[in-house]
């Protein structure tokens, strides 16, 4: 006898069944069931995006996370000049994720006989744009070395001894008409070279040994001259007494030039009061801690000729001149200066190298003070065509 087949019985509660047509209340079920999901969709959409976007951008981090320190990685495997290069151009590579590129803000020297009246300066100013590019700043001299001072300035020793400039006052306004076009100004000052201020100025005087008579760099019929002496801290008061008042005047920065002691004949007879057991390097670095001690950090640089770091001199400099200053140093290229074989930091160099050979061999050598956000380049106008400095804050046309 064969078995019946198994008949399987739906709940007459189901929405569809088989032996009937579709009810209206099956219809209002389906209705209100599409409904609902149709709400829950549209409300959820905007988390449920916002949650996608989220977890995007963290597999995007970690991605680059990954490949920076494969980078580091690699990079650990190489030479110490790749490293020095790494990591002077890194503070400002890894920040341009976040922040614009720091711009360069290249300056151009105007010479002092051009700035006798707006026009002449401005028309000075624009034929050297065509020659090495668009610039954000001028440079022009507050203190030159001998002495001259080309602001109004008050202070009492440069007015009793006639330091200032007479057409100061024009120079001012001429110096205001710049800033008004957006255009910043640097000055320079001729640090200790200054025949003017130690005059009848005992306090700031380096003293022929053993004698009351005043030193001077060369035969007085030759046009011999005074210098303030770098041990004082007299001297040291005037001159930044003078940086107060042009920055009071409208200067966005002063850039001090002639941090040394003096050049010349008979440095050998030269004596100096207020020497305190230090050395001659020694007293150029106090010197850089008082105005560091005095100004803004992004307010000032010292000027050093890449000549007299690369050539030592401990009369002058107490050594290298590099080696006086922490920071805020602006290096000075002059590549028809620097034109023979020479020993730097006991290592032998050969000579014909370009500009970014030099410049290595200082980042190898003074890595703090080329990883200070505040290092300054200058190169004379030949050399200003070049584009590849964009990492040192300002670049001076000389």
């Amino acid at each position: 006898m064969k078995k019946n087949k198994k008949i399987i019985h739906y709940s007459k509660n189901s929405y569809f069944d088989s032996g009937r047509g579709m009810t209206p209340l099956k219809l209002t079920g389906i209705i209100v069931a599409v409904l609902v999901l149709l709400f829950i969709g549209w409300s959820s959409y905007e988390p449920v995006m916002n949650f996608l976007e989220d977890f995007k951008k963290n597999i995007s981090k970690e991605n680059q996370s990954s490949h920076i320190v494969n980078q580091s990685s690699e990079s650990g495997e190489t030479s110490n000049d790749n490293t020095l290069e790494q990591s002077y151009y890194s503070s400002s590579e890894e920040s341009s994720l976040e922040e614009k590129e720091k711009v360069l803000d290249k300056s151009i020297y105007i010479p002092i006989n051009y700035l006798t009246d707006f026009d002449t300066a401005f028309t000075y100013f624009n034929e050297k744009q065509k020659t090495v590019g668009e610039a954000q700043s001028i440079t022009i001299y507050m203190k030159d070395d001998l002495g001259n001072i080309y602001l109004p300035v008050k202070n009492e020793i440069a007015v009793k001894n006639k330091a200032v400039f007479k057409d100061s006052e024009k120079i001012a306004e001429i110096m205001a008409k710049f800033k008004e076009k957006g255009i910043k100004i640097n000055g320079l000052i001729s640090t200790f070279k200054d025949p003017k201020a130690p005059f009848n100025n005992t306090k700031c005087q380096i003293m022929y040994s053993g004698s009351e008579i005043a030193w001077v760099d060369d035969d007085p019929q030759k046009g011999g001259k005074q210098w303030l002496n770098p041990y004082s801290p007299y001297s040291a008061e005037y001159v930044i007494d003078i940086a107060k008042e042009c920055y009071a005047l409208g200067v966005d920065k002063i850039i001090f030039d002639n941090v040394n002691f003096p050049k010349g004949y008979s440095l050998e007879m030269a004596s100096y009061a207020y020497m305190n057991g230090r050395t001659r390097q020694e007293a150029l670095f106090d010197f850089t801690q008082t105005v560091e001690k005095t100004f803004d950090k992004d307010k000032f640089v010292f000027m050093v000729h890449a000549e007299n770091a690369i050539y030592p001199n401990d009369m002058i400099y107490g050594g290298n001149h590099l080696s006086a200053f922490k920071n805020n140093v602006m290096l000075v290229i002059s590549p028809n200066k620097i034109d023979k074989d020479f020993t730097f930091a006991g290592q032998n160099y050969k000579a014909g190298g370009s500009i970014e050979d030099y410049i290595k061999i200082f980042k190898e050598h003074y890595p703090d003070i080329f990883a200070d956000e505040n290092m300054a380049l200058a190169f004379y106008s030949d050399e200003a065509k070049k584009e590849n400095y964009n990492n040192m804050s300002d670049l001076l046309i000389l």
